[in-house]
């Protein structure tokens, strides 16, 4: 509404809606609003385009910070097969200052000056050591999951299988936590895209043929029967429940609730188009 009386538009009939009808709106009960203000659906539609051209985060035009995502493992397909390799170049070229070392060495140095020195060079190694650790860690963990995804890499999502942080933990031989503090914030990329590392970790289902089927191939399946639905006449969970089922996919209303929510897919009603 500010930004619409600063235009000198509060006379116009996106600033009655917003006032007024804006919550109808959301709701998608558009005959309702159109009803009301006297106007025709399609006059309606162009009411709400009007509104939508507002911006609802004014500090975004103010400052529009960006967050640049690096991937640290990179998947390339050679030779018909997979390699797996690791993004080094962001991390800093770390050694221990040879200035300290001839400082911890010399007989000139007095006694504390040297226990001092002598207990930073080895917090110095344990921080280098810990950062070696840690790319070795991301890179058994990612050949772990580029193995066991190996379908998905080369042939897409629907291939995906179901793969839990438990299972590559015990195939790189540490613990679940550790599989999951290496994996948080990390990234991968390959011909699919910059993939967090996370997401290649789902549950799954078995199918009516008894093969399993990991939960990204059922999200894949929902998003696409949603794009290809009649956006007058929209599939309702439960419909889209069944269509899974039909696939093979026995998969309850609800669970494809979650999974749309999580796709931030609207509900059938808000869906619809009039």
């Amino acid at each position: 509404m500010l930004q619409l009386a600063r235009q000198n538009r509060k006379d116009s009939l996106a600033y009655v809606a917003v006032e007024k009808y804006l919550d109808d709106i959301a709701s998608n009960h558009l005959p309702l609003v159109a009803k009301r203000m006297k106007i025709s659906l399609a006059e309606l539609q162009d009411v709400i385009s009007d509104i939508q051209s507002l911006n609802p985060r004014l500090e975004q035009a103010i400052v529009s910070p960006h967050e640049y995502i690096e991937e640290e493992v990179t998947v390339i397909e050679k030779n018909e097969d997979l390699e797996v390799l690791m993004n080094n170049d962001y991390l800093p070229n770390l050694h221990i200052s040879q200035q300290y070392r001839t400082l911890l060495s010399s007989d000139d140095t007095p006694k504390e000056v040297r226990d001092y020195v002598k207990e930073k060079i080895r917090s110095g190694v344990f921080l280098i050591n810990s950062i070696i650790q840690r790319q070795s860690t991301i890179q058994k963990i990612s050949n772990v999951i580029v193995n066991e995804q190996k379908d998905f890499f080369m042939k897409g999502v629907n291939y995906m299988r179901p793969l839990t942080m438990a299972q590559v933990a015990d195939q790189v031989n540490v613990h679940e936590t550790t599989v999951s503090r290496a994996v948080a914030g990390k990234y991968l990329r390959c011909k699919h895209g910059l993939i967090p590392l996370r997401q290649l970790f789902t549950t799954g289902y078995e199918d009516d043929n008894g093969n399993s089927v990991s939960n990204m191939v059922v999200k894949n399946a929902i998003k696409s029967m949603i794009e290809e639905e009649d956006s007058y006449t929209p599939l309702s969970d439960s419909q889209i429940a069944q269509k899974l089922r039909d696939l093979g996919l026995r998969v309850a209303r609800r669970t494809v609730a979650k999974y749309r929510e999580s796709l931030s897919i609207l509900s059938s009603n808000l869906r619809r188009k009039y």
